[in-house]
């Protein structure tokens, strides 16, 4: 913000105020924007489509039978930056579970050609190349969880697909029918895992990664937080049979990683056994992550923020110190 002296004479004399500058976008935000628009990312996700489409259709991976007994489909909502990595890795540890890793299943709803066993078959063959890589994510950090299931199912009750959970609300906020849709292909119970952190934290992560101005990223954030609540008051109309949010608080999930996740596998019809639970606690940060404390947070952005929580229950409770 410029800074204004007292008043000279010219200016009691009537001469003309000093020209405004212009906001000047930084090449960063050219690219950042470009990157980041969606028809640029739905243009890239589709450009998959036929190829997945024959992959699933050539594969001999799976076989119908495999999905006899798949009675849950599992998607992941928010804001992004939340633990959805953390969480999507662990539950597919599980021996009745598979959760893909960024196939944007969403994407195949607008084609009839893909079917319940096409889409699963993608979402198998992707969980499996993703244990084979040992989970990577984001800064080199492995989501493998030793001795246990990810990439192979003893049983297959619940399939799901970790994308990018604030993607997928936008999606579904332009096109509410998908929820709906994917009901019908997936001949499944939904269960849409919600995970929520400080959004001080989101915010940080997104603004350094993304290279972004706090200004910029606080009101995207927001823009999400509008968008989520719309989703989730689709999900109240539905029946809780059908269709439930499943929510999941990043802080206490590191707190209590046995007991959160047991919730979870709880919610989603299967059993936790102690060792699953052990293994996969053994991958959970010690601590949750202050992004916050790696960028400067003037009081206006504090108070902004703080403001615009009130809006969105799932927010309540967080505050810049806590």
């Amino acid at each position: 913000m410029e800074e204004h002296g007292p008043p000279t004479d010219e200016a009691h004399r009537g001469s003309s105020p000093a020209p405004q500058r212009k906001f000047m976008p930084t090449y960063i935000q050219i690219v950042d924007f470009i990157k980041n628009s969606r028809i640029v990312r739905e243009a890239k996700q589709y450009l998959t489509v036929i190829p997945d489409y024959l992959r699933a259709s050539l594969s001999r991976s799976c076989d119908v039978r495999d999905f006899a007994n798949t009675s849950t489909y599992v998607m992941f909502i928010g804001s992004g930056r939340s633990g959805t990595t953390l969480l999507g890795s662990c539950l597919d540890a599980h021996p009745q579970i598979i959760i893909a890793n960024q196939q944007n299943t969403l994407k195949y709803l607008t084609f009839k050609a893909f079917d319940r066993r096409r889409i699963y078959t993608l979402l198998v063959e992707n969980s499996r190349r993703a244990s084979q890589s040992k989970r990577m994510g984001g800064g080199g950090y492995s989501y493998y969880v030793p001795e246990q299931w990810q990439g192979r199912f003893e049983r297959l009750r619940v399939i799901g697909d970790k994308s990018m959970s604030a993607q997928a609300v936008e999606r579904i906020y332009r096109n509410p029918s998908l929820l709906r849709r994917l009901r019908e292909v997936s001949g499944a119970k939904l269960r849409l895992i919600h995970l929520i952190r400080n959004p001080y934290d989101t915010i940080t992560t997104k603004a350094i990664r993304r290279k972004l101005p706090l200004r910029t990223m606080i009101r995207e954030y927001f823009t999400c937080c509008e968008r989520l609540q719309q989703v989730l008051r689709l999900i109240e109309q539905e029946s809780p049979e059908n269709i439930q949010r499943v929510p999941v608080v990043l802080e206490e999930f590191i707190q209590n990683p046995t007991g959160e996740l047991a919730r979870v596998c709880e919610k989603l019809g299967v059993e936790a056994e102690p060792d699953f639970l052990k293994s996969c606690a053994g991958i959970v940060y010690k601590k949750p992550h202050l992004s916050r404390h790696r960028l400067p947070w003037d009081q206006v952005h504090r108070n902004e923020v703080k403001m615009q929580m009130k809006r969105f229950p799932f927010l309540a409770g967080y505050e810049f110190g806590t």
